[in-house]
């Protein structure tokens, strides 16, 4: 017989799931656009921030055709040129000099 929940709270079974839109790191692949900014901007549930996906998907804008770079930032920078393209606001921000 399982144990009750009731009883024993919430129990986790192997490790949590991290959400890239509120926590980024540096080591993410295609982490969502303008994730981990300051103030309105990083909202994860504001319109700035938006996931590229793993090669785009059909919604809001045609799926990306073409080869998969097999260089990490090539990639990401194709997926997020097609991103901009058809959501503007989600075009990272400029770096500062």
């Amino acid at each position: 017989m399982g144990a009750d929940p009731r009883v024993v709270g919430e129990v986790f079974d192997g490790t949590t799931l991290r959400d890239a839109a509120v926590d980024p790191r540096p080591t993410d692949f295609l982490s969502p656009t303008n994730a981990g900014l300051e103030g309105e901007a990083g909202n994860p549930h504001g319109p700035n921030v938006v996931s590229p996906e793993i090669h785009a998907a059909e919604g809001n804008r045609p799926v990306l055709a073409g080869l998969v770079s097999s260089d990490p930032a090539a990639q990401e920078a194709a997926e997020t040129a097609h991103l901009v393209e058809w959501h503007s606001t989600a075009a990272p921000p400029a770096p500062e000099v």
